[in-house]
C-alpha cells in the first residue's frame, strides 16, 4: 500500500482510488468499490490488466509469460528443484539449505514407497473387486 490516491472523475463526480505497490513494485489501483460507490463497473477485456489479488508471495505477468513464487521463475522451480525441495519452499516460505533438505529427504523416506511395493499394494486392491488382477502383469 502506499499513502497515495488517485482520483477517478466522471462528469461532476470524482470518486478516490487507492494506490497500491506490487510485489515487484508495479503500481495499481484498488477499484474494489467502484461499483457500490458509483455504480459503474471498470472494463478490462481478456483481463489484460487487473491484478486478481493481492499477493506478497506471487507475481503473475501473462503478457511476458512470468509466474514467480516467493521471487522464484516457476520454471526455474520445475526444471531444477526437486519434490522435497519444492514442498519445503510450500510449506516454509524458502527453498531448503542443503542440511535442511537432507532432514526433509529423511523425514519423508519412510513415507515413500517404491515401485514394486506400490504394484504390490494395488494388486491386493483390485483382488478386493471380485475380478482378475492385471496389476503387474503388463509385459
Amino acid at each position: 500500500m502506499s499513502d497515495e490516491q488517485a482520483v477517478l472523475r466522471y462528469g461532476e463526480a470524482e470518486q478516490p482510488l487507492e494506490v497500491f505497490v506490487g510485489t515487484e513494485g508495479e503500481r495499481g489501483l484498488d477499484i474494489g468499490r467502484l461499483l457500490s460507490s458509483t455504480g459503474m463497473v471498470a472494463l478490462d477485456y481478456g483481463f489484460a490488466n487487473t491484478a486478481w489479488c493481492r499477493s506478497s508471495i506471487s507475481f503473475v505477468d501473462g503478457s511476458v509469460g512470468a509466474l514467480r513464487y516467493r521471487g522464484y521463475p516457476i520454471e526455474v522451480l520445475a526444471e531444477k528443484c526437486d519434490f522435497v525441495e519444492v514442498a519445503y519452499l510450500l510449506m516454509e516460505g524458502e527453498l531448503p539449505t542443503t542440511a535442511q533438505l537432507d532432514a526433509a529427504v529423511a523425514s519423508v523416506r519412510p513415507l515413500v514407497r517404491r515401485p514394486s511395493e506400490a504394484v504390490e499394494g494395488a494388486a491386493h486392491v483390485s483382488d478386493g473387486l471380485g475380478g482378475p488382477s492385471y496389476v503387474g502383469n503388463v509385459a
